[in-house]
């Protein structure tokens, strides 16, 4: 299965285009839309509905959106767990 950012960037540029294009309808910068799509960063997940609801609303298939929303999930996990290895969570609270 393709990354979050992957699959981002390829529905992005199907549906609306230039990053500005969803930055807008979802009220960030085209910024955040760069640093999503580069791996970065990682929507909030307030964001993550907003930009699910637009993608929707663009005419996205659902599979593409369950593929969107599993890849996200793994990327939280993913970095959840580079942070508990580098030592920035403690693992008893």
């Amino acid at each position: 299965m393709a990354t979050f950012p992957e699959i981002l960037r390829s529905m992005r540029l199907r549906l609306f285009g230039k990053q500005l294009g969803v930055a807008t309808r979802l009220g960030c910068t085209d910024a955040a839309i760069s640093y999503w799509e580069s791996g970065s960063r990682l929507p909030s997940p307030k964001l993550i509905g907003r930009l699910v609801e637009c993608l929707e609303q663009a005419g996205a298939a659902p599979e593409e959106i369950s593929d969107l929303l599993v890849s996200y999930r793994q990327s939280v996990v993913a970095r959840r767990e580079r942070e508990l290895e580098a030592g920035r969570y403690s693992a008893l609270g």
